[in-house]
């Protein structure tokens, strides 16, 4: 497990998260909180703390912990900020995983030695935009050497020396 975080300015909305669940299984999480700086960080933050909260009352059920999250963060949001976030479990001894997408970039599963790249597909709206959405997860099996990657929007929205943007 690997993370790293810039901000693109002292504070940022995007957040990630990871805990075990029971021996076998890690549960983890990126997101992005619309807009940027303080209201942005803020709002994060307390959307991070009440998706986990979610998780912890409703796991292994993907679906029902973003459906759950979905109502609990929008109760709490009076910017009208919404929030893109794909939440996984991944059983580390058999590689089954499971995952829920609301609105953020997808999943890639890269093969081992950088190779065969899939593109897991999930889709949802962002948190915050459609009340009581049915939330459904996905599943996928890690092959050994494999590994996945999840990023938020600032990867594939970073520009380089030219002015073009990375993508994805």
């Amino acid at each position: 497990l690997h993370a790293s975080m810039e901000p693109a300015r002292e504070v940022g909305g995007d957040l990630y998260d990871f805990f075990r669940v029971g021996d076998s299984r890690l549960f983890f999480t990126v997101g992005d909180v619309s807009g940027k700086g303080m209201p942005a960080s803020i709002f994060m933050a307390l959307s991070k703390a009440l998706y986990k909260s979610a998780a912890l009352r409703s796991l292994p059920d993907l679906g029902r912990t973003m459906a759950e999250a979905n109502v609990e963060i929008t109760r709490e949001n009076p910017e009208l900020l919404f929030v893109t976030l794909v939440a996984c479990v991944l059983d580390v001894e058999t590689g089954e995983l499971a995952y829920c997408n609301a609105g953020h970039e997808p999943p890639q599963l890269v093969g081992a030695g950088g190779g065969n790249v899939r593109q897991l597909k999930s889709a949802g709206p962002p948190l915050c935009t459609l009340e009581n959405y049915p939330y459904a997860a996905a599943h996928a099996r890690m092959a050994p050497g494999e590994s996945l990657i999840l990023v938020s929007d600032g990867v594939p929205e970073a520009i380089n020396s030219a002015g073009e943007l990375f993508g994805r």
